[in-house]
């Protein structure tokens, strides 16, 4: 059985963690607890996870009807 990462997820976990890190240093930089702002982050963050769980969930049933 080969074991690869989509590109794709890579590159999105890539960016949700450089959001995370915006996020933060806006909340320490500003003192920023903007409500609007924050969800404005975390709903980049999610929509982000969601599509990795997509691909990831495709990249194992995809698999799965490879295997013998």
């Amino acid at each position: 059985m080969m074991y690869h990462v989509n590109p794709k997820v890579y590159r999105l976990q890539h960016e949700i963690h450089t959001i995370e890190r915006h996020m933060r240093n806006a909340q320490r930089r500003m003192g920023m607890n903007n409500p609007a702002i924050l969800h404005n982050y975390r709903d980049m963050i999610r929509t982000r996870q969601e599509l990795v769980d997509l691909l990831l969930q495709k990249q194992h049933s995809f698999d799965a009807t490879l295997a013998p």
